[in-house]
């Protein structure tokens, strides 16, 4: 992402099932390390999955990040938007990680307090 004044580079390793490849994270970040320095920019790498899982190796780099805490942030960015032409896009993806990937169905939710609705999500993991 670029514009008058800066530049920056978001990385997002998407973990769903498999685990990462041998050096897989190293080797993205010596990448964003390169496209920094060329670019004179910044970068924020994130480390996705279902849990909120760590790395297999010991990294501070990376910004662990749920399926929930993300879904949690785009709806709080598109509650600020939802009238732009992104927001039926944003709401849609939204969508797709709440009930696609944690098979959380609205109407179960609609009379459930954050305690109940954490349960919800990861009932199938315990």
């Amino acid at each position: 992402m670029r514009n008058e004044r800066s530049a920056a580079l978001i990385i997002i390793e998407n973990k769903i099932e498999a685990p990462e490849g041998t050096h897989q994270l190293a080797l993205y970040e010596d990448e964003a390390r390169k496209w920094c320095k060329q670019n004179n920019g910044r970068s924020l790498l994130v480390y996705l999955g279902r849990e909120g899982r760590e790395p297999k190796d010991d990294n501070d780099q990376w910004l662990n990040l749920s399926y929930l805490s993300l879904a949690c942030a785009l709806r709080n960015a598109w509650q600020k938007c939802q009238e732009t032409p992104g927001g039926p896009w944003l709401k849609l993806y939204i969508s797709t990680i709440t009930r696609g990937l944690l098979g959380v169905h609205s109407k179960r939710l609609e009379h459930m307090n954050l305690d109940q609705i954490e349960d919800y999500v990861w009932e199938d993991t315990k």
